[in-house]
């Protein structure tokens, strides 16, 4: 994956010059916020025997690093990730990490970002992989490796984005939708942790494919976090 290098070296020619930090006149708190998944989210975060089956990165016929889970590709396209962005680059076409500014995947640039733009602290929303509340894991084929997917997603924002910087990033979680009562354990799991808000279904139509995903996978009531447990950070700390 093409992180390494910051974006604004690789292609200055995408991005509008860097500005000078705004004076802070009020104390400012975005709760409307995105980031995009980094490549590496869910490395190490999943059950041995589902880890090769875990979301990534790859590269299409075309040139662009696109998501890819249970066979389907999901991709950072107009919108999502143009922060920075000349208006006349944007484009409807998956975006390259290299591509975007690196504030929208890494959480010291969004932080330097941020003091940039005169925010205090920020509430961040997942991205197109993910789907605005965890949609895409709680509809996965196999309920198993989804539940997996939906708390590595947590437990990456909490060590990675959240920790680093616990006074400026609002935390927040994603829950199982297919059911319940899983869904409830997990809230209370996250929230344990320190996540206390979280995404939730915002239209009719994810409300009908959550319910769709329910009445396709009761066999994962068997695989529930207990309420009130203490926060597995690792792969390796899972059941």
């Amino acid at each position: 994956m093409t992180t390494a290098l910051d974006p604004l070296d690789a292609h200055p020619e995408l991005f509008l010059p860097e500005p000078e930090p705004r004076p802070v006149r009020y104390t400012i708190i975005s709760v409307d916020d995105h980031l995009v998944e980094p490549p590496h989210m869910f490395e190490g975060r999943l059950p041995a025997g589902l880890q090769d089956r875990a979301p990534r990165v790859v590269e299409d016929d075309h040139g662009h690093e696109v998501w890819e889970f249970e066979g389907e590709r999901h991709f950072q396209v107009g919108q999502n990730a143009v922060a920075g962005r000349r208006l006349e680059t944007v484009k409807i076409e998956p975006f390259r990490f290299d591509e975007m500014r690196r504030g929208c995947w890494d959480i010291e640039a969004r932080i330097h970002d941020m003091d940039i733009n005169g925010v205090w602290a920020s509430l961040n929303f997942p991205s197109m992989i993910t789907g605005f509340c965890g949609r895409v894991y709680s509809q996965a084929k196999d309920p198993e490796l989804g539940l997996a997917v939906t708390r590595a997603w947590n437990d990456w924002f909490f060590d990675e984005w959240y920790s680093a910087h616990p006074d400026r990033i609002v935390p927040m979680g994603i829950t199982w939708l297919a059911d319940p009562e899983i869904g409830a354990a997990e809230t209370l799991f996250a929230g344990n942790a320190g996540d206390d808000p979280f995404a939730n279904l915002n239209t009719p139509a994810e409300l009908a494919a959550a319910e769709a995903a329910l009445a396709q996978t009761q066999n994962a009531r068997a695989i529930k976090r207990p309420p009130g447990a203490a926060p597995a950070r690792k792969s390796g700390d899972r059941q």
